[in-house]
């Protein structure tokens, strides 16, 4: 667009554009993953309610170019890959945007480890028929992708450097070697065994073992999670008060409702959806929906800026819960009582549930202004100014 309407206006359109692009994806692939869940009807409800959700579309506001928006659009493409019929192709797919997720940051680091567990999981439990050639299919392409992509954007020295907060040689190394051990295990497994269950989950776990040994024995300071390696001043004084790093205990307050309770409908929903399926496929669907929403879930506990994805994945069940409880308010003949049980149905909205939680937490947890966390800083007495020396200041010029 530079050379009809010039530099600016043409980065304005543009970072306009491209995050409208991303939701746009968002809605379809929501409404696609909707689908393997049986109802029409929940298909339909799924991305109107993303709509409502501002916790979501927060992400894909015009203007905001951020890694945060990709990144939740790869996590509902390995969702939607999840819930289609396993096979090698899909696995692949599936494979290709983890390692995408992980070229463009380490957060996506436990995205990845739970569809991989899940796949796994599916494969080691009955071993259905595609189970098996999925999971192996999607180690293999996460490893050989994020090779690729890492010497693709970063150039040949990356691949053999190390940071703990960034795709780089400890994690590749994780990543080949749980390719290659589950790859090769799963051929010389004894499918016909009684235990061959027990030896499927023993593979994995021989696989997990030594994916993490590698990133032990390469950086031992990784080991101390992508932060570890943090200058402490950085840490203390930067790092522990960045609010979205936090995990749920530190911030009790309005923000944490809001981004919890739409998390927990759905959960409840997906459970409740299971439960009353009678069709084997979609009560498979609902157990991955289930999986996948209790890791995304946990995540959002520990680290508050997962909160985003945690309630993309629950929005189907939300949706069943708002469509199963409009249907029991309509079967009410009485005026008065139908018109009050319809107005549950607001339970499956993100912004009302988020709202009713916001007031339930503030009303029990007495609430502070201050909303870092405790650290050397907050020892000084208020009522004191602050001395800085002018040589000090210098100095930091």
């Amino acid at each position: 667009l530079t050379p009809l309407i010039g530099a600016d206006m043409a980065e304005r359109i543009t970072m306009t554009l491209w995050p409208l692009i991303l939701l746009g994806g968002l809605f379809a692939l929501l409404a696609r993953c909707a689908s393997r869940l049986g109802e029409r009807a929940i298909a339909l409800l799924t991305p109107a309610l993303a709509a409502t959700n501002y916790v979501i579309l927060y992400q894909f506001a015009p203007l905001r170019i951020d890694h945060h928006g990709v990144q939740i659009l790869l996590s509902l493409g390995l969702l939607y890959l999840t819930l289609r019929p396993a096979s090698a192709l899909r696995g692949a797919v599936a494979g290709g945007f983890a390692a995408m997720h992980l070229a463009i940051s380490i957060e996506g680091l436990p995205t990845v480890a739970l569809f991989g567990a899940i796949m796994a999981v599916d494969w080691a439990w009955n071993d259905r028929a595609g189970t098996c050639a999925r999971l192996t299919a999607y180690l293999a392409a996460v490893a050989m992708g994020a090779v690729v992509l890492q010497f693709v954007t970063r150039g040949p020295g990356a691949l053999i450097q190390t940071w703990c907060d960034a795709l780089s040689a400890p994690y590749m190394a994780a990543l080949g070697i749980a390719a290659i051990v589950v790859g090769v295990g799963s051929l010389i497994l004894p499918s016909q065994s009684a235990k061959a269950r027990w030896w499927r989950f023993a593979l994995l776990g021989i696989g997990g073992a030594l994916a993490g040994a590698a990133v032990i024995l390469i950086a031992p300071t990784c080991a101390r999670g992508p932060f570890g390696t943090l200058d402490p001043i950085v840490a203390t004084y930067w790092y522990s008060n960045v609010r979205e790093g936090l995990p749920i205990w530190h911030q009790l307050d309005a923000l944490a409702g809001f981004s919890l309770a739409p998390t927990l409908v759905g959960l409840i929903g997906s459970v409740l959806a299971w439960r009353r399926s009678d069709d084997a496929t979609i009560r498979h669907a609902w157990a991955i929906m289930i999986a996948t929403l209790a890791g995304t879930f946990l995540l959002s506990l520990l680290v508050l800026r997962t909160a985003s994805t945690a309630q993309m994945m629950a929005l189907p069940g939300c949706a069943w819960v708002g469509l199963h409880l409009w249907r029991w308010a309509r079967a009410i003949e009485s005026t008065v009582p139908r018109i009050l049980a319809s107005l549950l149905c607001m339970v499956a909205l993100p912004p009302a549930s988020g709202a009713a939680a916001a007031k339930l937490v503030t009303t029990v947890v007495p609430q502070d202004s201050d909303k870092g966390i405790d650290h050397p800083a907050r020892a000084v007495n208020a009522d004191e100014p602050l001395c800085v020396e002018p040589v000090h200041l210098t100095r930091l010029n």
